[in-house]
């Protein structure tokens, strides 16, 4: 049976009143930040999540295939690992090129997942305009994860075209596979596909390279 709604272990809250840095501001502009990047893979826009992809800062890239609870469970696996800590070495953050489609990916299967795995969490949604969401911070208050945090922000809020065009600009070298799946003539990801694969891994990896310059 359904989760009813109250029952969801998800709670969704608003923003807390924090106190604000602009990026010009000393405090920010001194703070190292170490930049992971991922990526989702649907079937169609806003279908069943088939996919997602993952690079750390130190280049260490996978690509996760399953049921979508699967893939959330590792993929979380992943994100704890570089968790959203405040710390003399810097601070991690999670980077999705436009954020929002990704959250919509993802969020129903958190909820699934979430309560099969008996994990409860807190998100946090930050907005850039009143329908734009440019930050997303989730904090594990149960289960494996329980006080840790992570924190996920659009690159998009930086660089405001595609990721084609900010790879190809900022890592020429590492920039988006194009051309591998033919979107706009009706292609669908296939798992079963090792070109499919490598376009969704190098995804992720061609937008930390693209933010790292």
């Amino acid at each position: 049976m359904p989760a009813r709604k109250k029952d969801l272990p998800i709670n969704l809250v608003p923003s807390r009143k924090r106190k604000s840095l602009c990026y010009s501001n000393k405090n920010v502009k001194d703070q190292k930040i170490h930049f992971h990047a991922f990526d989702t893979e649907t079937d169609g826009l806003g279908g069943r999540l088939l996919c997602a992809s993952y690079c750390f800062a130190s280049k260490r890239a996978g690509v996760i295939v399953g049921e979508p609870t699967e893939i959330i469970a590792e993929l979380f696996n992943e994100f704890f690992k570089a968790p959203y800590k405040k710390s003399k070495e810097g601070v991690n953050i999670w980077y999705a090129h436009n954020l929002e489609y990704d959250a919509r990916s993802i969020f129903d299967v958190i909820i699934d997942f979430a309560a099969h795995e008996s994990h409860d969490y807190e998100i946090e949604l930050f907005n850039r305009t009143e329908r734009t969401i440019y930050q997303i911070i989730i904090t594990a208050v149960k289960g494996k994860f329980t006080g840790q945090q992570i924190c996920l922000r659009d690159s998009f809020a930086i660089f405001p075209q595609s990721l084609e065009k900010f790879s190809k600009q900022f890592a020429p070298e590492q920039a988006k596979l194009c051309g591998t799946i033919d979107f706009k003539n009706g292609e669908r990801f296939d798992v079963n596909n090792k070109k499919h694969l490598k376009y969704a891994l190098q995804d992720a990896i061609a937008l930390v390279y693209s933010l790292e310059e």
